[in-house]
């Protein structure tokens, strides 16, 4: 039996209709490089990126799919919110 890679497991884990910021990509999948898997996904889905800043100013992005996509390409919608913790 295969292991799943990270890209995959991160694909499952949006398609289950959560959303993944990169620490939390290291926390759960080990991955470094949340950008690049994203990157990855976005050639067969359509990736929503939200951008959120902390309340010490420091921006992060956060990223979800649209459930029953299949969108061919590198377009975003990109979000702004505040994250205050």
């Amino acid at each position: 039996m295969r292991k799943k890679t990270q890209t995959k497991m991160i694909e499952d884990y949006l398609l289950s209709g959560n959303s993944i910021t990169p620490i939390e990509a290291l926390e759960r999948f080990g991955c470094f490089r949340l950008a690049a898997i994203i990157w990855k996904i976005r050639q067969k889905r359509h990736v929503y990126t939200t951008m959120i800043t902390n309340k010490w100013g420091n921006s992060f992005a956060k990223y979800s799919l649209t459930i029953g996509s299949n969108v061919h390409g590198n377009t975003t919608t990109e979000q702004y919110e505040t994250y205050q913790s």
